[in-house]
């Protein structure tokens, strides 16, 4: 027992620091250029997500009015200042918060004994699929939150476990708490537990109704208790806020009937779901969703069977997203990983069926995970530093607590201490945002598109208003650095 702990620990010790080896030469540099290609995405959002827990460090004030990330995503911010208090506000300290958390999961399922096979396998060909393997590294909550979703399952295959359903119950269902606190697009994964052990209890042979019974009940109460805290601590507090996120967040962006949703999904496939880094999860997990009804009946393998339905309805609550008519990569990162969820079990299950479909399994897998390494490579060749340079820029430009406006500014400010206020026409701080702020520069994508053409719309030509300005390449944007005339 004592070696078999040992054995275990030393797994996780090991894919744990090759995993974060293979992510520190990605620390500094921008986001990949082809990982979300259609959105701003992760080159705005990461400052956008983390400015608010670097000020609180920086000068001891937190103020949740003036962006909506503190509010969206609780868990995410308490855990960024701690970082930030331990390593200081810096850019790569941001980033290990979610490198940290999807190195530590991945390590989880490899180095677990009952679901080692499985867990070797998802962490082989999840963390090293290339959108999940880039966002592994960035400061936002989208892996983070997946990743607390991966430890409620693995946990939750393990609440079969006498006497330990109680624990692994509590423990699974709080770490799905921590994934709707980490982003609140995530709120649907309540019902993953309670949904999964029910059925599971519906489809248990006699001898274990009860047992299966309870922890249907643990989980059930535990979602309540959780989502309670969540409504009364949080929710209620911010209600105002909180509608006004959502309906910013989600006007228009849905379809309106089932007809038109399958329209839109037919084009998302076509166009941004169906590439060469995603083709081999949706044929396993294809495979794993046409042979389910064997799998689910002949698996005797409760943690396999636990899991198999946990992927599943995690799966379904994902789907609607695949309609969406505005689809960035980073919205379907939970989907992808259900897939690979699939994927995985499908792969693993084939080593209980004899050696030839164990080589088969074995050969599938180093070939996914070679091409999906193949492509992180290409991604480490093309690595630019543009954050990084308009960051010297501004750390010698401005001083110390000055107001910058602008969505782009947390991401080019993070070694200038300055308070950012970010600007987005009918939503936040649009109203003279000038005259109440009293910016030292205003940070804007040349055609004003990242703000919704605020400053046009609302009367301000901050050509004459500036003293000076000028125009740096990031990516595809060309950012315009508007200094103020002093006052």
């Amino acid at each position: 027992m004592r070696q078999s702990k040992n054995f275990s620990w030393k797994i996780f010790f090991v894919f744990f620091a090759i995993a974060l080896l293979l992510h520190i030469p990605f620390l500094n540099a921008d986001p990949d250029r082809l990982v979300d290609v259609n959105t701003r995405g992760a080159w705005i959002d990461e400052g956008l997500y983390s400015f608010q827990a670097r000020e609180l460090i920086d000068s001891g004030s937190l103020d949740t009015t003036v962006n909506d990330a503190f509010i969206r995503s609780p868990i995410f911010q308490s855990l960024l200042v701690v970082f930030f208090f331990i390593f200081g506000t810096h850019f790569f300290a941001a980033r290990l918060v979610t490198l940290l958390i999807a190195t530590f999961v991945l390590a989880m399922f490899a180095s677990r004994k009952k679901t080692r096979v499985f867990g070797l396998i998802l962490s082989l060909i999840v963390f090293s699929q290339f959108h999940v393997f880039q966002f592994s590294h960035y400061s936002l909550v989208y892996i983070a939150a997946a990743s607390w979703v991966l430890l409620a399952m693995l946990f939750f295959s393990e609440s079969f476990e006498l006497p330990k359903g109680l624990r692994n119950s509590l423990l699974a269902s709080f770490f799905i708490f921590l994934a709707y606190g980490t982003t609140i697009q995530l709120v649907g994964a309540s019902l993953l537990l309670p949904s999964a052990s029910f059925i599971l209890w519906l489809l248990s042979p006699s001898g274990q109704k009860r047992q299966r019974l309870m922890i249907f009940l643990y989980n059930t109460l535990f979602a309540v208790l959780f989502g309670l805290i969540y409504l009364i601590v949080w929710y209620l507090p911010y209600q105002e806020f909180f509608q006004t996120i959502v309906f910013f967040q989600t006007e228009g962006r849905f379809p309106s009937t089932f007809g038109e949703f399958f329209s839109v999904f037919q084009y998302n496939f076509t166009t941004t779901l169906w590439t060469k880094e995603t083709i081999p999860y949706y044929i396993l997990a294809s495979l794993c969703l046409l042979s389910f009804p064997f799998l689910i009946r002949k698996s005797t393998r409760i943690e396999y069977s636990s899991i198999l339905l946990f992927g599943v309805i995690w799966l379904l609550i994902e789907f609607p997203k695949t309609g969406m008519y505005y689809i960035p990569n980073r919205y379907l990162l939970s989907f992808i990983i259900s897939m690979s969820v699939l994927s995985s079990l499908v792969l693993a299950s084939l080593f209980d069926f004899g050696k030839i479909f164990k080589v088969v399994s074995i050969f599938a897998l180093i070939a996914i995970f070679s091409f999906n390494m193949l492509y992180n490579f290409y991604s480490y060749q093309r690595r630019t530093f543009d954050i990084a340079n308009l960051n010297t820029v501004f750390s010698n430009s401005v001083e110390p607590n000055m107001s910058v406006l602008g969505a782009w500014a947390p991401s080019f400010t993070w070694d200038s201490n300055v308070k950012c206020i970010p600007v987005w026409n009918n939503y936040m701080n649009f109203q003279k945002p000038i005259e109440k702020f009293n910016p030292k520069a205003i940070v804007t994508e040349f055609n004003q598109a990242d703000n919704d053409h605020c400053y046009e719309q609302n009367g301000y030509q901050l050509f004459e208003i500036a003293d000076s300005m000028r125009i740096f390449g990031v990516w595809r944007y060309n950012i315009a650095i508007y200094w103020l005339k002093s006052k």
